[in-house]
């Protein structure tokens, strides 16, 4: 288990005073899971010969300069997670304050769930829309995707 999460294991062995056991875990970091995710989902899409829509769903910068405490974020991402099927991906980066979506699915599916989502989610967040890019179009990285997809919500 220690191994498979990237971490290390070992004993120290002494005859007679008893056994150290040790491990090491490396830290969580949301950029890593971010581009963890963005690559297992973009894997999927090519065997799957379908676009991968990331949508962004950026909480700071609220009207009224408010910000959601962390019951009304759990209780956005049990909205979203409400919304989307079994297979898609949703990430919430506290560092930057947005939830990432990842959809694998033939474009009309993926513009209807984007559409639906972008309605229902006013009611949370009534002054914001939601940023979005497609893979492989719009970019090969996380990077190249989310400056699109911020391009695609200033332009809105």
């Amino acid at each position: 288990i220690v191994e498979r999460h990237g971490g290390k294991i070992w004993i120290e062995c002494s005859k007679g005073t008893g056994s150290i056991f040790s491990f090491t875990l490396p830290v969580y970091h949301e950029n890593l899971e971010l581009s963890s995710i963005f690559e297992e989902c973009k894997l999927a899409a090519a065997l799957e010969h379908n676009p991968l829509l990331v949508m962004i769903f950026p909480l700071q910068g609220l009207a009224g300069q408010w910000e959601l405490n962390n019951d009304q974020i759990e209780e956005l991402r049990i909205f979203i997670q409400d919304q989307i099927r079994s297979g898609d991906r949703l990430l919430y980066h506290r560092q930057e304050n947005a939830f990432y979506l990842f959809v694998i699915s033939e474009r009309p599916a993926e513009l209807s769930l984007l559409n639906r989502i972008q309605k229902a989610i006013k009611n949370y967040l009534p002054d914001r829309s939601l940023a979005w890019s497609f893979y492989p179009e719009d970019g090969d990285d996380i990077c190249q995707l989310k400056q699109k997809a911020f391009q695609r919500a200033e332009a809105a």
